[in-house]
């Protein structure tokens, strides 16, 4: 009979182990489909805020891959974007002659998107704080 308990408990504390170990994830991790669509930004700061534009963020390669046109006011550019759920990552890329890097967070209802970002096109960099929204 212990031994039946023992085997018993040690099933149990194992299993408790192993779903405790399980990376956390969230329904529907890819939020690919709701970045997607026109956004008016509101650019905080750089050079020229405050200033407002529309941009236009299309799916990528991958279901982790977005493009953002339009960014810092320039309809010819077009900046790749990575998704991490709610965050998104603009590496290091240039676009129309102006150099990009930065990051992102949308907000639980994606109706809002914060984006940090520096753009450099060869006359200094620009440090820009934008709001996305819809």
């Amino acid at each position: 009979m212990k031994i039946i308990f023992r085997i018993s408990l040690i099933v149990v504390l194992l299993s408790v182990i192993m779903i405790s170990c399980e990376e956390d994830s969230l329904p529907g991790e890819n939020y690919q489909d709701q970045f997607v669509g026109n956004w008016n930004v509101l650019e905080k700061t750089g050079i020229n805020s405050p200033q407002n534009y529309v941009v236009e963020i299309v799916r990528g390669a991958t279901q982790n891959e977005i493009f953002i046109k339009g960014l810092y006011n320039n309809p010819s550019i077009m900046v790749k974007a990575e998704l991490f759920g709610l965050e998104l990552d603009i590496p290091f890329q240039t676009s129309d002659g102006i150099s990009f890097i930065g990051s992102g967070q949308a907000n639980i209802g994606f109706d809002q998107v914060t984006i940090n970002f520096r753009a450099n096109d060869g006359s200094g960099e620009d440090q820009v704080n934008a709001i996305l929204s819809r």
